[in-house]
């Protein structure tokens, strides 16, 4: 048996229900490919960490094509269950698998008997595959609620930030600290834009980010970077994914540092400019869900308006100035 959770109690139920050889559940990653979740198996053959891809077998071919299949009788001249090792497949005669509500994953059974499974046991496997699918739906939504929850709680440290640090530079650090601690990213930077606008700079990080060390108060041109993208075009720049999608150029123009496979941007504008970026780095590909989406505007709005008060702040300052003078 794989995996000691509820999935594995219901896999057991299956197997009995079928007299199954091996029930498995695959459910369908943030890549587009089909993990094995939970298994049950009366065999030890069984590939724990198996991955298919779309189209790939049976399994695949379930997934891609979001259609249920029975193969009664195997005739086979190469794998197609892909979830077996190399010997532990070529036993089994009867196949049947049934895709899981909105695309979520393939539940599916096999046998080592002939003609085992009949339109009925096919109707009984779609049931449980519902039964699978409504469990992981409200799963999710409970994730989402206390997702909601983490980030209002962040919302409210932010708010009250300003009472406790008085000036910016404490202020931007820890409103750094506290994006970075709600958030999955390791982190977080905001860099601001120069006087003559110019160029741009790494104003804060909640923590030390290996290649700028050493550069600290360095200034990056304008035109270089995916920040440097983000000043000029004033738009914001969400990327996750695998390495290979993401882009070749770096996120400060030559400068090279770590591989980031989750970068998001986030422009503050003020008067038609924006003054600085918002940016949150990770090394793993970190799946942006709709509360992070809508905590992370919350924020833009929040830090755009602090900046706006500075910024008039600022103005008048130099007008008492001037009017002094």
């Amino acid at each position: 048996m794989g995996g000691g959770d509820f999935f594995s109690r219901i896999l057991a139920i299956i197997s009995n229900v079928f007299e199954a050889y091996s029930v498995l559940l695959f459910l369908k990653g943030q890549d587009g490919n089909y993990y094995l979740r939970s298994y049950f198996s009366l065999g030890n053959n069984v590939v724990e960490d198996c991955c298919i891809p779309p189209g790939k077998g049976l399994v695949g071919w379930i997934g891609k094509n979001r259609k249920p299949l029975v193969v009664p009788d195997f005739s086979r001249e190469s794998r197609c269950l892909c979830y077996y090792l190399e010997k532990g497949e070529e036993k089994i005669k009867s196949f049947m698998g049934s895709p899981i509500l909105e695309e979520r994953g393939v539940l599916c059974v096999d046998t080592k008997k002939t003609y085992s499974f009949t339109p009925r046991h096919e109707k009984m496997l779609h049931q449980f595959a519902d039964l699978i699918g409504t469990y992981l739906l409200e799963y999710e939504q409970m994730d989402i609620l206390v997702e909601q929850q983490r980030y209002y709680r962040a919302l409210c440290l932010i708010s009250e930030l300003k009472k406790t640090h008085r000036t910016w530079d404490s202020y931007l650090y820890n409103f750094l600290k506290v994006i970075s601690s709600y958030t999955p990213f390791s982190h977080c930077l905001f860099v601001a834009r120069d006087k003559r606008g110019t160029g741009y700079y790494v104003e804060k990080s909640n923590e030390r980010l290996k290649g700028l060390e050493e550069l600290k108060g360095e200034l990056f041109n304008i035109h270089d970077g995916l920040i440097g993208w983000v000043f000029k075009n004033h738009r914001e720049i969400v990327l996750s994914g695998s390495e290979e999608d993401m882009p070749a150029s770096s996120l400060f123009g030559k400068l090279r540092m770590g591989r980031f496979r989750s970068i998001i941007c986030l422009p503050m504008v003020v008067n038609r400019k924006t003054r600085g970026v918002l940016v949150l780095l990770d090394a793993r590909p970190i799946e942006i869900t709709e509360p992070m989406r809508d905590f992370l505007s919350l924020v833009k709005r929040y830090l755009t308006l602090f900046l706006e008060v500075l910024y008039f702040k600022n103005k008048l300052k130099k007008r008492k100035k001037s009017k002094k003078t």
